[in-house]
């Protein structure tokens, strides 16, 4: 098994929202309400501001109908700021049934990592369902339970509320 680990580009767009999707039957959660079109726009990828950057990772021995390497995993994570300056979020990290448990969501895992210390992160912010089995690996590879060591609290504000502002 050779795996590398690349930045998703336009083209991956398709791979991610199946990823995007496949997280989301895992978790038992609903379908993301994003549509692959909106990959497009907020990826950045015609010069506009880019929301979100995603990381593949490939299985050199695992081809797809064109010969090229099959996407096994991926992470979703945008860029952020916070009181302590430059921050990513990482909000997906999934690797396929196939290639679990052989290290791929470590390499995944390092890689942001790596592109964090690389570009001056500070810190990087997960949000885990409390059901994800995935908590024992981000506590393994550092992580804190800032709910529990530093008393935050997760909000969220949906559509819905923010339509109903006026200015």
């Amino acid at each position: 098994m050779t795996i590398t680990i690349r930045r998703a580009t336009k083209n991956d767009m398709p791979i991610v929202f199946k990823m995007m999707n496949d997280l989301a039957a895992t978790l038992k959660q609903n379908a993301p309400s994003i549509t692959l079109e909106d990959l497009y726009r907020d990826g950045g990828f015609d010069g506009d501001l880019s929301y979100f950057f995603a990381l593949l990772a490939e299985d050199s021995k695992v081809k797809d109908s064109k010969g090229l390497p099959t996407a096994i995993g991926f992470t979703l994570c945008s860029h952020s700021y916070c009181w302590d300056g430059r921050a990513i979020y990482m909000r997906n990290l999934l690797v396929n049934d196939s290639h679990r448990a052989t290290g791929v969501g470590k390499m995944l895992f390092n890689a942001v990592l790596r592109y964090a210390k690389q570009t001056g992160v500070n810190r990087i912010e997960l949000h885990v369902c409390k059901t994800n089995p995935a908590q024992k690996f981000y506590e393994k590879m550092g992580a804190i339970n800032a709910a529990e060591k530093e008393g935050h609290v997760y909000y969220r504000l949906y559509k819905d509320v923010i339509n109903k502002f006026h200015a």
